[in-house]
């Protein structure tokens, strides 16, 4: 990709079961997809902090609450056509 190409929007969501694979997923992507960013639906708390703790680039962090999700990533979900502001 040249250094002028749109940024890529990703969103995903897993569990501490799938921690791995979703750093895995993060690395290749930052190796093979750049410019990106990647939003990831912590559906867990340990998600949550090993992420957070991390502190990746180009990665949001959304909590999940139960069957609620942040605002943030809510309103990216219901509009995919507009990307999320940072």
């Amino acid at each position: 990709m040249s250094l002028d190409s749109p940024v890529e929007h990703y969103a995903t969501l897993f569990d501490n079961h799938f921690l791995l694979q979703g750093l895995c997923l993060h690395r290749s992507l930052t190796t093979r997809a750049a410019p990106f960013h990647i939003w990831i639906l912590c559906v867990d708390e340990a998600v949550e902090n090993h992420l957070l703790q991390l502190d990746l680039p180009c990665c949001h962090c959304a909590a999940s609450r139960g069957d609620r999700v942040t605002f943030e990533l809510a309103g990216f979900i219901l509009d995919r056509d507009t990307p999320p502001r940072p």
